[in-house]
């Protein structure tokens, strides 16, 4: 009969096998339950969550992800690591966004995506102000903490008051100064919430940005969809002493 420690050792080494076959994803894992204060001992940094909902998780700051968060010091694939040099080579960062230590488990996805988001978020033809203000939309819609509070930082210093921020935060239409921020706010709110632009919102959007700017606001929020969800799904963890900063439930628009 083995002893305590030695059924703690054997179940961090197995935890972290499992994690690692997870990694290279070849084959789906089956694992049988595991005890997280051992692993916690071991100190071997886990790469699933135990078992609290992603809501609990945000609120008492417990949450882990879903699958490994891959960094270019981790054991990468030769795929892996080609996309992960690409990704902080073409932003002259030394870690990798939040969101891509999750494409990166599919590396041609994540090469793929990277110039994309690139583009649309510092390459926009929009002011930091406005483009901020859509990913913070996108970010309230979909109750995804870690976009709004990454991008919260932005919008205030593109130029969005404290006092947008914070309507949105609450789940609350926004008391807008500026006309084109309002524009932003009803043609990305009727989109998100009736999957469809009324005419005037469109018009408006249109006759203030033009064809290219629609085309590129509709592009900006589904990327950043994309984004939310992938963090939503996987459950990707808050930064360490940050709190959740959406209210729950977002209140219905009125602005229509």
């Amino acid at each position: 009969m083995m002893i305590q420690g030695e059924k703690k050792r054997v179940a961090a080494i197995r935890y972290f096998i499992d994690a690692r076959v997870h990694a290279c994803y070849s084959v789906s894992v089956r694992n049988s339950p595991v005890d997280f204060g051992a692993l916690k001992e071991a100190r071997i940094e886990s790469s699933f969550r135990p078992e609290i909902s992603h809501s609990e998780a945000g609120k008492e700051g417990k949450t882990m992800p879903r699958i490994p968060l891959l960094s270019p010091e981790g054991d990468l694939t030769l795929e892996q690591r080609r996309a992960a040099k690409a990704i902080l080579e073409r932003r002259g960062e030394q870690r990798i966004p939040g969101p891509y230590r999750f494409f990166l488990h599919c590396p041609e996805l994540a090469e793929i995506l990277d110039p994309v988001g690139e583009l649309l978020r510092l390459k926009s033809g929009f002011p930091l102000r406005l483009s901020e203000l859509a990913i913070l939309i996108t970010a309230r819609t979909w109750d995804c903490d870690y976009v709004f509070q990454a991008h919260a930082p932005h919008a205030l210093k593109g130029g969005l008051t404290q006092s947008v921020i914070d309507a949105l935060a609450r789940g609350e239409r926004p008391a807008f100064d500026r006309s084109d921020e309002e524009v932003f706010y009803d043609y990305c709110t009727e989109l998100f919430e009736r999957h469809v632009v009324s005419d005037k919102s469109y018009a408006r959007a249109l006759e203030l940005f033009g064809i290219p700017g629609v085309v590129e606001l509709t592009a900006l929020i589904g990327y950043f969809s994309m984004v939310a969800i992938t963090l939503l799904a996987h459950d990707m963890p808050l930064p360490g002493g940050v709190r959740p900063p959406l209210a729950r439930p977002k209140k219905s628009s009125q602005s229509m």
